[in-house]
């Protein structure tokens, strides 16, 4: 997966080769292009974090866009504590 982002900020997420195609098509690109070659259009890699281990009171969620982190564009995790509801549902699950 990929974004396409201009000075740090996200013009479009989640962005593909595809999408460059379409979005330059008058440009003739090679069949597989380097990371290095897809940065010359703004188009970088995007790396999941790995999912963090919240505690029994929380709940981890998928960012919906990623981050820019030590040069690295990634989605990382949201960590929020569970609602009454959600905790009452375990309860009743645990007790079926």
């Amino acid at each position: 997966m990929f974004v396409k982002a201009t000075n740090g900020q996200i013009d479009q997420y989640p962005y593909t080769v595809g999408n460059l195609r379409r979005d330059n098509p008058n440009t003739s690109f090679p069949k597989r292009l380097s990371n290095e070659a897809l940065a010359q259009w703004g188009v970088y890699p995007v790396s999941q974090a790995e999912k963090p281990t919240p505690s029994k009171a929380q709940i981890a969620i998928p960012d919906s866009l990623p981050t820019l982190i030590d040069g690295v564009w990634t989605l990382g995790w949201t960590i929020r504590d569970k609602t009454p509801e959600e905790l009452q549902a375990e309860r009743e699950a645990m007790r079926s």
